[in-house]
């Protein structure tokens, strides 16, 4: 009986032991896969800015939005994720700072139109997420250069290239050429979302003719948005947790559709 009792003994010894390994092997691995995410997480974020005239900002029923970089700011700040802001510009350069400590803008100097999305720069290469605005509703340069939102410290504007339509000509030009061979070029994949007003794409006939999709938390008037995200890692996964951010600001019922179907495109 004492060698049963014994042998119990040493088999719930040996069970305890065995378990308690197996949860310290447990909190090692968790340990280990803890302090892994804490180096290769994403810590600090590149956005590209490009857009029309002018840029990254938008009239609204509630005032002037600098609605691209809100939304973004927005979104990163909330995961304490710093954001550069890496800025082109087709027709004129604006070095501007916005009032943030987690965000700054990074001019990209001597860019002009005919070669703006074509250029090879270690700055496009440096981006993971790129913004593409559109809107129709655009502000005059004076009031744009008035407010206190943006500092503005250089421009370099040449009037005669400005556009009077809604929608200037030569986006088309940008939209199926440069872009996407800038986008190839980043010899990544890339990830396109897109925010679109039918007026907009009705125009184009190798477009659907999709209806209105508004942004419940802002008034942009008819615009564009365009979005593109690497799936560079460690901030692959912020494509889809951004993705599922800007799902929650649309207010449409086909949403859910548009996000999982109707712009989702890779390029390698």
């Amino acid at each position: 009986m004492k060698y049963i009792h014994c042998s119990s003994y040493f088999i719930l010894a040996f069970f305890l032991i065995f378990i308690g390994n197996g949860v310290l092997s447990i909190e090692a691995i968790a340990e280990e896969k803890t302090e892994k995410a804490k180096k290769t997480s994403c810590k600090q974020i590149n956005i590209l800015l490009y857009n029309e005239y002018p840029p990254l900002y938008w009239k609204s029923g509630n005032g002037y939005k600098g609605a691209a970089i809100k939304i973004a700011s927005q979104f990163f700040n909330a995961m304490s994720i710093k954001i550069n802001f890496i800025v082109l510009h087709s027709y004129f350069k604006v070095i501007k700072s916005i009032k943030s400590e987690q965000a700054h803008l990074i001019p990209i100097s001597n860019i002009n139109a005919p070669k703006l999305l074509s250029l090879v720069e270690p700055n496009y290469y440096s981006s993971d997420i790129g913004i593409y605005a559109l809107n129709t509703n655009m502000l005059p340069l004076d009031q744009f250069l008035k407010d206190s939102f943006y500092k503005v410290s250089a421009i370099n504007l040449d009037i005669n290239q400005i556009e009077l339509t809604n929608i200037p000509a030569h986006h088309f030009n940008y939209r199926y050429g440069d872009i996407n061979t800038y986008f190839r070029r980043l010899k990544k994949g890339i990830f396109r979302y897109l925010i679109a007003d039918k007026t907009y794409f009705g125009i184009l006939n190798n477009h659907p003719d999709l209806k209105n999709i508004k942004l419940s938390k802002y008034s942009l008037g008819k615009m564009n948005i365009h979005y593109a995200f690497s799936n560079l890692y460690p901030c692959k996964k912020i494509r889809q947790d951004f993705t599922a951010f800007l799902g929650s600001l649309v207010n449409s019922k086909e949403a859910e559709e548009i996000i999982n179907n109707a712009y989702l495109e890779y390029y390698y």
